[in-house]
């Protein structure tokens, strides 16, 4: 038997060869599905233990053969494939990440595998004839024969063979089962998928006890999960977990933080967004994983994967600008380490330059002319014009009529040319100037190389033109922000013959012959005076320059009464709340003086309803005495929920006329006074009696004068005698006496039977349902089945005291 004579070292690289084949015949299947026999499978992971026995043995005692172990890093890489290696794009099942698009390599995943297989001793560069020890745990399930596995080991394959960083070894692939997937797919359950990966780990770590272990994996499905399950029953095969966050950590399947850190695996563990941070975790430890040159190697690495992500690999412009800086942020980090430890730097990703010096653009905050840019921050450095619109647009139109009227005089300056040169005779070859100069000092040549310079510092290239991508190399400073720009009186005397490159006050205008210097002057006096600031703007907020427009007012009657706002100040959303508002003013209630209403600060009584203004004035009753200025939006008459508008759809039809049997006469204070004490007064909330009229009169023999004010109040207080409360008290409604005369005369000469039928209606439901309340309160509970006490503790233990200074994610401040 081949594996049974084989010892120590020699057994670790025939396994390791046996699993680099490149196909799907490894170890783990030879041993685990090939072998059929339990005794002979035994003997073989028995043979596998004792020898790296003797092998730690050595390592222990310090013997020749260990010290050329230390050589190799004797670690195991095990990494996922689904965004991890590679993006998924966010196709489902294989991943989540969307930051990338589908099939791209992350940039720096490739360097940080072969640095943790070379380890910290050894070689700087992996040996060409040496085995790797990278093994791929993907959650695809096993189909027929390598049915499923021959589209892994060609992607392996290729990333190979591909320019820049490439696989330093063929690796090995442990594949998933379809019970798991199928268990995955049907309930969405990450957990059959971690128990799957964790027994393929089982399995490996028997055929190979002599490595330790890294784990590569993301939180986007059960690999934390599994990482996990592989320390609890492994701690000591598993060195480390490398986490690639692709959702938020809170979002991860199967983490705690608290458990994890009892367990003592939350320092084994790496977070991390862009694998430069995980390499420099690796670099930084103690012990450290791999070396601070590897570290370096990394982040170029990095850098190259991401120059080598397709154009078309890029869903958008903005997508590949949010990945570079985050890549930039991940390398500058680097850089920093590096720096410390003497090394030299990497240096950052630079972004392509879209505008050029002196272009005119538009960004968000206003037009401006481009003078210069940061390719490492993607910042531009521009010239915003925050003079009045109306100024602006004068200038434009100004410069607009300067280039036609040139366009024209460039036309008129070629016909004439092409007339002289008709009638010119013929001269000898050598007095003829180059092409260049062959026409006269007003030829149309000067005319239209003026008009293109002075188009392209105004408007934007359009995307059909060339686009300029350079970096901070090909940049020419001389005509950054810091260059000093003339002044009105710095201009010279207009000179026909002069060259056609003067300078004009936007940026690197090209001024034409036919302008003189004093417009010239006034151009640079309208561009560079009062509201001119220069910002740096990020690329993102850059766009195309627009021409400024004056806002238009709507002239349909229809349009107007829906927006009365200028369109330019008004985006969608604030369009919309203007519509929202305009409709919701054709709705308004009216509101009278002395009407009880409801506010977010709570009750009150309108003393003042402002239409023009749509300001409602308000006194506070409850729970503060204030005098508030609201808007309607916010108002509502109290009692205008739904309860309301049912108490006043049946309370609605008044009565005035007496009772069935009632036939006694008013009385005499109500005849004098249609609202003193004891007067019926019906409301939309029901028939009451007053309690509290208004400054009145009232006999001493009158039974309800001691309920009445002896001062003068401005409302009046009515008992709604059809509404009983719980303890047999009836509510209290106060109003003013304009809103007691308007409720008289709606309800004038109107039948109260119906109202009366209504009105007993409600108040016997009422009375039922706060018998029944009353009723049941009164019900005593027996102790033996009373509901237990819950006693709320705290879920967290208080570190900072109160008067402690901290500091937060909003700040510094004092703990209260």
């Amino acid at each position: 038997n081949i594996i049974l004579s084989t010892h120590q070292d020699d057994l670790s690289k025939l396994k390791t060869m046996t699993d680099t084949k490149g196909d799907y015949f490894c170890m783990n299947k030879l041993i685990y599905s090939d072998v059929r026999s339990d005794t002979v499978r035994q003997d073989i992971l028995s043979h596998f233990r004792k020898e790296a026995a003797v092998q730690q043995a050595h390592m222990d005692m310090g013997t020749r053969k260990a010290r050329l172990r230390m050589e190799q890093g004797w670690r195991k890489i095990l990494s996922d494939v689904d965004d991890t290696l590679t993006s998924s794009g966010g196709s489902y099942p294989a991943g989540i990440d969307k930051r990338y698009s589908k099939k791209v390599v992350y940039p720096g995943v490739i360097g940080l595998y072969r640095e943790l297989d070379l380890g910290i001793r050894g070689p700087e560069e992996f040996p060409s004839d040496e085995v790797g020890n990278l093994v791929f745990l993907s959650a695809r399930p096993h189909l027929y024969k390598d049915f499923s596995e021959k589209h892994n080991f060609s992607k392996f394959e290729k990333l190979r063979e591909r320019q820049g960083s490439r696989l330093h070894t063929i690796p090995s692939l442990l594949a998933g089962d379809l019970s798991s997937g199928r268990e995955f797919m049907m309930t969405n359950d990450f957990e059959p998928l971690a128990k799957k990966k964790f027994q393929n780990f089982k399995q490996f770590v028997s055929i190979y006890p002599e490595y330790r272990h890294v784990f590569i994996c993301d939180n986007g499905q059960g690999d934390v999960r599994a990482g996990e399950l592989m320390y609890d029953q492994y701690p000591r095969h598993l060195e480390f977990l490398f986490v690639h966050l692709v959702q938020d950590i809170q979002k991860t399947y199967g983490f705690e933080p608290e458990r994890w850190r009892r367990k003592g695996l939350l320092k084994r563990t790496c977070f991390f967004k862009c694998y430069p941070d995980a390499a420099l975790y690796a670099a930084t430890i103690k012990p450290p994983l791999i070396r601070i040159s590897g570290l370096r190697r990394v982040c170029q690495d990095a850098a190259a994967d991401f120059e080598m992500i397709l154009p078309s690999q890029w869903s958008s412009s903005s997508q590949k600008r949010d990945r570079r800086s985050e890549l930039n942020q991940s390398l500058w980090r680097c850089n920093q380490f590096l720096e410390s430890k003497g090394e030299e730097i990497i240096p950052l990703i630079e972004s392509p330059r879209q505008w050029e010096d002196g272009e005119r653009v538009r960004t968000i905050y206003g037009i401006g002319v481009i003078k210069g840019f940061d390719p490492i921050a993607d910042l531009y450095d521009v010239e915003i014009d925050w003079r009045p619109l109306d100024e602006q647009i004068r200038d434009f139109e100004k410069q607009e009529a300067t280039k036609k009227d040139t366009e024209k005089r460039g036309i008129l300056s070629l016909s004439s040319n092409q007339a002289a040169l008709q009638t010119v005779v013929e001269e000898d070859e050598s007095n003829y100037l180059s092409p260049a100069t062959s026409f006269s000092k007003h030829s149309s040549k000067q005319s239209f190389i003026g008009n293109d310079r002075d188009t392209s510092s105004t408007l934007p290239r359009t995307s059909s033109g060339n686009e300029l991508s350079f970096g901070a190399s090909g940049f020419d400073r001389r005509h950054g922000v810091g260059s000093p720009e003339p002044t009105l009186d710095e201009t010279t005397a207009s000179d026909e013959t002069s060259p056609v490159n003067k300078k004009g006050g936007d940026g690197d205008t090209a001024v034409p012959p036919s302008i003189t210097t004093k417009e010239v002057g006034a151009k640079r006096k309208l561009s560079f005076g009062q509201g001119i600031v220069v910002a740096k703007i990020q690329g993102k907020h850059v766009t195309k320059f627009t021409p400024p427009t004056l806002p238009k007012l709507h002239s349909d009657e229809k349009e107007k009464n829906r927006s009365k706002t200028f369109s330019f100040w008004a985006t969608d959303s604030v369009k919309s709340a203007v519509d929202n508002v305009e409709a919701s003013k054709s709705k308004q209630l009216l509101l009278s003086p002395g009407e009880r209403v409801t506010t977010p600060y709570g009750v009150g009584v309108v003393v003042e309803h402002r239409k023009k203004t749509n300001i409602i004035v308000v006194d506070m009753t409850g729970p503060w005495t204030a005098r508030a200025y609201l808007k309607e939006s916010i108002v509502k008459r109290e009692g205008a929920g739904l309860i309301g508008t049912l108490l006043r759809s049946f309370t609605g039809v008044a009565a005035t006329s007496p009772k069935r049997g009632d036939s006694s006469p008013r009385s005499k204070a109500e005849r004098n006074h249609p609202f003193a004490a004891g007067a019926k007064v019906v409301s939309p909330f029901g028939e009451g009696k007053v309690i509290r009229p208004l400054s009145l009169q009232i006999p001493s023999s009158s039974a309800l004068s001691s309920c009445a004010s002896k001062e003068k109040v401005d409302t009046i207080a009515v008992s709604l005698t059809e509404w009983t409360l719980r303890d047999g008290s009836h509510p209290t409604l106060y109003c003013t006496m304009n809103t007691a005369k308007e409720w008289k005369n709606k309800t004038e000469g109107k039948d109260t039977h119906s109202h009366r039928r209504e009105s007993s209606l409600f108040s016997v439901i009422g009375s039922m349902v706060s018998g029944t309340v009353a009723s049941l309160q009164k019900i005593r509970v027996p102790k033996e089945i009373e509901a237990p006490t819950i006693k709320v503790e705290a879920l967290f233990e208080r570190y900072y005291k109160d008067g402690a200074a901290v500091a937060t994610a909003y700040g510094d401040g004092v703990v209260k």
